[in-house]
């Protein structure tokens, strides 16, 4: 039992792999399906699934890349280990770096968010309402520490992949291949 004013320790916080997996599928599904349904805008949707297939490559070394890199430096943050990698001065300068574009994405990412709720959902509510509770949100799961957002979010992986099979059947009636013509109509 903690004492009044006594923060939990991140060096004990310690989750599991499925847990793992429902963060990280969660964090990825989000901007899929509010993205997803955006992309058929593109006057150019028969060409979508280039981008996808050119993408899975570079994405498969990197990910490789990152187990690579926690398996040489066991037990260690991604901060402690590009400290170990650059130094302590541009080890740094990298983190900051990849803060800040952690930053900028997430920044990007809630806007998007609460523009899909406000003009799908609360038409009257103002996004900086939206905004400023998913923010609250948000410090109050970063203070509470990881295990209990990694429990939540074993819970609500079920519900999300529910609803994102949901999202993968519907258009499957106007699956056809033949849509996908004309390819590179517009060239590279």
């Amino acid at each position: 039992m903690r004492k009044t004013g006594e923060t939990q320790g991140t060096e004990d916080a310690r989750i599991s792999s499925l847990q793992l997996f429902a963060l990280l599928t969660i964090a990825r599904l989000v901007p899929v399906t509010i993205i997803f349904p955006l992309v058929w805008a593109s006057p150019n949707v028969q060409d979508l699934w280039i981008g996808a297939v050119a993408a899975l490559p570079p994405s498969l070394v990197f990910a490789l890349f990152v187990v690579r890199l926690g398996k040489a430096f066991p037990g260690k943050t991604i901060f402690g280990i590009l400290l170990d990698l650059f130094g302590p001065v541009f080890g740094r300068i990298v983190g900051l770096g990849l803060l800040t574009t952690w930053f900028f994405h997430l920044i990007g990412l809630l806007r998007s968010v609460a523009e899909v709720h406000v003009s799908a959902i609360m038409t009257e509510t103002p996004e900086v309402a939206f905004i400023g509770a998913v923010v609250a949100a948000g410090v109050y799961a970063a203070r509470a520490g990881i295990e209990p957002v990694a429990m939540t979010t074993e819970i609500v992986l079920i519900a999300v992949a529910l609803f994102f099979c949901q999202l993968l059947l519907l258009p499957l009636d106007v699956a056809n291949p033949e849509h996908l013509q004309p390819i590179l109509q517009h060239g590279w």
